[in-house]
């Protein structure tokens, strides 16, 4: 092909052409034609077109609208078979007709017993079952009979040898281990007569494992057994072996028995719980539970011997004080625990001083002993206290008001004794002025509080650093007061209807469907923690149910509580007068509380 006929590629433009006449078209495309429009419906097919193969694009297109196959006929629809139209009373009338005619329907009817009589004769007596069929049964014996007959074992087992030979003759049926009777002659030879020489056996197979075993096989067993060194210190070395730590690397690695592999870490002298409650680095608890147990055991002999020897916490605080400062140092708390047969060396007093001493002033002080070495808050102060609810004439009919600074749960308090007594130059010091003064030194203005909870006067209770955060951080229910100690909801308004109807009389028989609680409920607590009773099936409300003289005796005498008729009717007067006319077991078991109290108080004052 020469360079003169091919057309040069590109596009030729004139001089005073501008940009826009180079990119726009000048010249229309050019159109397909139609017969190849045909071919490219397998290529590139229209939208919404589909693919026609080149072999059937000049086909006649009715061709695509043929059916193919057996034209199907439709039968009944779904909707038709499961809700069919309900049939007139005529055509269900007529179609019983048409269906009576079957056998079927003649003898087991829809709703009805089968009736045998269709097929029997025309005959009145049949039809009222006055004719039998068959012959009639003789009755003999019963079952019971039959089963368990009214004879000893001998004659059962007599009449059971009768006709037993007739048996053995008609059936050819022979028992174990007996012979058949061929009648021969047995008078030569008795019948009981053995021939030949007894065959050795043994009942535990060894005959039989002796002749399943080859010649070769039973050598083999007998024979020792010999392992290559080799295999065996294979098998030593990659098998297990009870007892013993299975060590595959031993020979290659030889490291002694208690060798420790990795690098050592040395751990942090804080935990993950001091981290959270972001303890002093003195207050941290990690490594230190043997001292904290210690001081566990210590404190609790303490708590006990306080408990047992002294009535008041005043008392005991006296009996710790030699000096009478109003202190507790260091040597007075050796020489307490010396007398109370607990004897402390130089560190475990240290601890135990440490622990006690809260603001770390060298000394313990009646709160301070209040707080650490009381047994379970049972002792009571020792102090004459009259709070500002009983100086009050109207306590009565206006609610408790709570001190500026102090919280509800907390209220404030006079100490009789804090009143000073003037007395005049050089007079002497009568007791009763040096047991004020005293007691002025061991209490100061709001070291003892009223506890709404117990309804008496306690010392503060006092916070160790390990019970509270270091940073001034709130939690969310800190947020919301729900805290111990937090400011009291008690006298709050109210709205809505309360979760516990105490406003309401609880029925005597409540419905299934009433979820009403009454107050005679038990709260999240007794059901985490249900008491010994309710695990007796015993509830709060039965300690409070009214009961007569007997029941309450006959109770108190069935758990131990030994009394006469006098101690009895004693406390059953005091228990009407408490009670109002009723007696119920809560108020006599305080009562009876109350007087063996009293009781062991007289008799360790008498052995004083």
């Amino acid at each position: 092909m020469s360079h003169e006929t091919t057309s040069a590629a590109g596009k030729l433009s004139q001089r005073s052409s501008t940009a826009r006449d180079c990119l726009s078209e000048s010249e229309k495309r050019p159109t397909t034609p139609p017969l190849v429009k045909l071919f490219e419906g397998q290529t590139r097919p229209g939208v919404g077109k589909p693919r026609v193969l080149h072999s059937s694009a000049q086909d006649s297109p009715h061709s695509n609208k043929l059916p193919h196959g057996v034209t199907t006929k439709s039968s009944l629809q779904a909707r038709q078979l499961l809700n069919p139209q309900p049939k007139t009373r005529f055509q269900e009338t007529l179609n019983d007709m048409m269906e009576s005619a079957y056998l079927r329907n003649k003898l087991t009817r829809l709703g009805a017993c089968p009736d045998p009589s269709l097929n029997l004769p025309d005959n009145p007596q049949l039809l009222r079952n006055e004719i039998p069929f068959g012959n009639p049964t003789v009755y003999n014996d019963t079952a019971s009979e039959i089963i368990n007959p009214g004879k000893n074992p001998t004659e059962v087992d007599e009449e059971w040898k009768q006709g037993q030979d007739l048996y053995k003759m008609s059936h050819n049926s022979y028992p174990v281990g007996d012979m058949p009777d061929r009648n021969y002659d047995w008078s030569v030879f008795p019948r009981d007569y053995k021939y030949g020489v007894e065959t050795p056996h043994d009942v535990r197979g060894t005959g039989v494992s002796h002749a399943m075993k080859w010649s070769h096989e039973a050598e083999e067993e007998q024979a020792t057994h010999i392992v290559q060194k080799r295999l065996d210190d294979f098998r030593e070395r990659t098998q297990p072996q009870i007892g013993k730590v299975h060590d595959p690397i031993c020979d290659t690695l030889p490291v002694e028995d208690n060798h420790t592999f990795g690098v050592f870490v040395k751990p942090d002298q804080f935990g993950a719980g001091d981290l959270i409650h972001m303890r002093d680095p003195e207050e941290v608890l990690r490594g230190k539970d043997r001292n904290r147990g210690m001081i566990a055991f210590i404190r609790q002999q303490l708590k006990k011997a306080n408990y047992h020897n002294f009535e008041s916490l005043k008392a005991a605080f006296e009996h710790y004080d030699q000096s009478r400062s109003g202190r507790v140092h260091k040597e007075d708390l050796n020489e307490i625990c010396f007398q109370f047969g607990l004897p402390l060396d130089y560190n475990q007093l240290e601890m135990l001083m440490s622990y006690c001493d809260t603001d770390k002033q060298g000394y313990i002080d009646y709160v301070k002993f209040s707080n650490f070495l009381n047994w379970k808050d049972k002792l009571p102060t020792g102090f004459q206290i009259v709070t500002i609810e009983e100086e009050s004439t109207a306590r009565e009919h206006s609610p408790l008001k709570e001190e500026e600074g102090e919280s509800g749960a907390l209220l404030t308090s006079r100490l009789e004794s804090k009143e000073e007594v003037p007395r005049a130059k050089g007079q002497e010091v009568t007791p009763e002025q040096k047991e004020t003064e005293y007691a002025n030194t061991l209490v100061k203005e709001g070291d003892i509080v009223y506890d709404v909870s117990r309804r008496k006067m306690t010392p503060k209770l006092l916070s160790k650093q390990i019970d509270r955060s270091a940073a001034p951080m709130k939690t969310s229910s800190q947020a919301i007061s729900a805290t111990v100690g937090g400011i009291s909801t008690r006298h709050f308004p109210s709205f809505g209807v309360p979760t516990v109807r105490s406003d309401l009389p609880a029925p005597r028989v409540k419905r299934v469907s009433d979820y009403t609680n009454y107050g005679d409920e038990s709260d999240a607590f007794g059901l985490i923690y249900p008491s010994v009773y309710s695990n007796r099936g015993v509830h709060e409300r039965d300690f409070f149910v009214p009961r007569s003289q007997q029941e309450i005796k006959m109770i108190f005498t069935n758990i131990g509580v030994e009394m006469d008729d006098k101690g009895f009717e004693e406390l059953w007067k005091r228990a009407l007068d408490l009670g109002g006319g009723l007696v119920s077991v809560e108020i006599f078991r305080a009562l009876l509380d109350s007087f063996v109290s009293d009781r062991a108080q007289e008799i360790q004052q008498t052995l004083d």
